[in-house]
C-alpha cells in the first residue's frame, strides 16, 4: 500500500482538554449508521487506509466487503496522474494549525477497481481524538459523471443553437430592459454594417431607430412590458452604420428570469426594403392599369360567376 507522507508531529497536536468528551460509538452501530446513508462516504486513518465506508461507496468504486477487509487505500481510488495533487491537498489538511481546517470541494478523476475512471468531487475534513491528535480523515464523494455529461451536452446544444441563430437570414438582437445590446447574430452585423460583435454590443438599440419612429418604438416597447406580451411585426425605419436607412419589420418578446421577472428583450429584425419596393411597384402598376381601364374608349364589364356585374368602367356607365 502507498503510504501517506504526512506523519503527524507532536507539535501539531492540539490540546482540547477543556473540551467535553463525546460518547464513543461502537463499530457495529457505526456500520449500521453508514449503511443507512445513501451518500458515498468514507473514513480513513492517517496513512490513507480506509477504515469505514458503506456499500454505496464500494459499489461505485467496484470493490467488495472482502476488498475492504483486505485493505483499500484512498490513493488507490485516485487516477495516477492526480495522486500528487491529492497527496498535497491531504498533507496540507492534516498538518494545518487551523482546528477547523477542511479541504472543501475539490475535483479529481476517480479510478475503480477495474481501472476505469470517472469524475468526482470530494469533500474532506479531519478526524481528531479527544486530545486533539489528528487520527485520520473523513469525506463524501460525489460522482459528477452525469453532471459533466450534462454540461458537455449543454455546450453542444449551445453550439448548435449558435450555429442555427447565425444561419438565420433575419437579424436577432438581445437587449437588457434599457435597450442595451448584449448579443446579436451575424445577419444583424451584416445589415447594420459591422464586422465584429464587439462593435455593436453595448450600444443602445434605440439609437438604430430613425428619429421619426423613436417615440412610437418606445411606446410599443412600454406597451409590450405592460402587457407582458409580444411586439409582432411592426415596421420601422432603421439606421445602418454608414448612415443609410432601410425599412425593417421588428418582432420582439420579453425575456424573463426563473421567477418570471422581465430581464430584457429578444427581437427579430427583418429587412423589408425589397418587399416595400415590390409593393410600391405593384401598387403603381395597378394604378396605371386602373387608369387605362377607366379611360378606355370601349365599355368594359366584369361579372362574377352568378352573372352579377361587379365592375364597369366609365364608358360602361354611359
Amino acid at each position: 500500500r502507498r503510504s501517506v507522507l504526512m506523519a503527524k508531529t507532536n507539535s501539531n497536536v492540539k490540546s482540547v482538554t477543556n473540551k467535553k468528551r463525546t460518547p464513543k460509538v461502537s463499530d457495529s452501530k457505526l456500520r449500521s449508521l453508514l449503511e443507512s446513508i445513501t451518500e458515498t462516504i468514507f473514513a480513513a486513518d492517517i496513512n490513507g487506509n480506509i477504515t469505514h465506508t458503506n456499500r454505496t461507496t464500494l459499489k461505485l468504486l467496484g470493490y467488495t466487503q472482502s476488498d475492504l477487509r483486505n485493505g483499500i487505500n484512498i490513493f488507490d481510488i485516485i487516477a495516477a496522474d492526480e495522486i500528487d495533487r491529492f497527496k498535497s491537498s491531504i498533507s496540507k489538511l492534516i498538518n494545518s494549525e487551523d482546528t477547523e481546517e477542511k479541504a472543501g470541494l475539490e475535483e479529481y478523476t476517480a479510478q475503480r477497481a477495474d481501472g476505469s475512471t470517472f469524475p468526482i468531487t470530494l469533500y474532506i475534513n479531519r478526524i481528531a481524538d479527544d486530545t486533539g491528535q489528528i487520527t485520520g480523515i473523513r469525506g463524501i464523494l460525489f460522482d459528477t459523471s452525469h453532471d459533466k455529461s450534462y454540461r458537455a451536452a449543454l455546450q453542444i446544444s449551445e453550439e448548435k443553437l449558435r450555429f442555427i441563430v447565425d444561419s438565420i437570414s433575419d437579424g436577432i438582437i438581445v437587449t437588457d430592459l434599457e435597450g442595451k445590446i448584449v448579443e446579436v447574430n451575424n445577419a444583424t452585423l451584416q445589415k447594420a454594417g459591422y464586422t465584429r460583435k464587439q462593435e455593436i454590443i453595448g450600444q443602445n438599440a434605440f439609437e438604430f431607430i430613425v428619429q421619426k419612429d423613436q417615440q412610437r418604438f418606445q411606446q410599443d416597447i412600454f406597451d409590450t412590458i405592460a402587457r407582458r406580451d409580444v411586439l409582432d411585426k411592426v415596421e420601422y425605419t432603421l439606421w445602418a452604420v454608414d448612415g443609410k436607412k432601410f425599412e425593417a419589420e421588428i418582432s420582439s418578446a420579453l425575456l424573463r428570469d426563473n421567477e418570471g421577472n422581465p430581464t430584457g428583450f429578444i427581437g427579430v429584425v427583418r429587412d423589408v426594403t425589397s418587399r416595400k419596393k415590390v409593393e410600391l411597384n405593384l401598387r403603381s402598376s395597378q394604378e396605371r392599369l386602373q387608369a387605362i381601364v377607366e379611360n378606355a374608349p370601349d365599355a368594359i364589364f366584369i361579372y362574377d360567376n352568378d352573372g352579377n356585374m361587379i365592375y364597369g368602367n366609365r364608358k360602361a356607365e354611359e
